[in-house]
């Protein structure tokens, strides 16, 4: 079963007023888009199941996810984790050293879900902060059933449904529109480069974690990014 990665790149600003911090410097941000009934666009071998829907693995399709799908999978975004970069996590390899925080608070507004984004790590922080890594992406299990239809007068090749979360990560930039955490009026140039050499030292790292995680070895294709 495929984990389909949401992938976000709506700059619109934010109130600041959405970000709190903890006397331990923990990051919290409230009323954050985690992810929307939209459609975008995958490459089919990015979609579940593929092979056996008989898509062709190099031509751009267009999925809806799914509103009322989207809605049901609402409670099971509560408490599942943040990543710095996508990886899929289980009881059995929860990826301990991807884990930045949690999502919770989550709820159904205007075809998204919204919730708070908690961060406990102090490179993921100065990654929001500054601008460099704060785009937030879906990672999560679905049914693809291809049939077409139009929305408000949009086509779409099929639609996502049977949708249950498995985690939100971190990106630099995502598919799913004003999926981002708070917006901050800090600067990125106000960051030395060594700070910005070490995200992508760890983005890099993350990559390598997930093509050589248990789950990546054993179940060819189990997770695409």
């Amino acid at each position: 079963m495929d984990i389909d990665i949401e992938i976000p790149s709506d700059r619109q600003r934010l109130a600041l007023d959405r970000r709190t911090y903890d006397v331990d410097g923990r990051l919290a941000v409230t009323d954050c888009v985690i992810s929307a009934a939209q459609i975008n666009p995958y490459l089919g071998r990015e979609i579940a199941e593929a092979e056996a829907l008989g898509l062709d693995p190099e031509k751009l399709y267009m999925l809806y996810r799914d509103p009322a799908a989207l809605k049901a999978a609402v409670p099971k975004f509560d408490g599942i984790p943040l990543l710095i970069d996508h990886a899929p996590v289980s009881a059995l390899d929860p990826k301990r050293q991807l884990i930045v925080g949690t999502v919770s608070d989550c709820r159904w507004s205007d075809d998204k879900v919204i919730g708070t984004v908690n961060v406990w790590d102090a490179e993921a922080i100065r990654g929001i902060e500054s601008n460099i890594q704060r785009d937030l992406s879906a990672g999560y299990r679905y049914t693809a059933r291809m049939t077409p239809g139009t929305v408000n007068g949009e086509k779409f090749d099929g639609r996502m449904l049977d949708i249950v979360p498995n985690h939100v990560a971190l990106v630099t930039q995502g598919r799913v529109s004003g999926a981002m955490v708070g917006d901050s009026a800090l600067n990125a140039r106000r960051y030395a480069l060594d700070t910005v050499q070490q995200i992508a030292a760890e983005r890099d790292r993350a990559h390598r974690a997930r093509e050589n995680s248990p789950l990546g070895r054993a179940v060819r294709g189990y997770y695409r990014l």
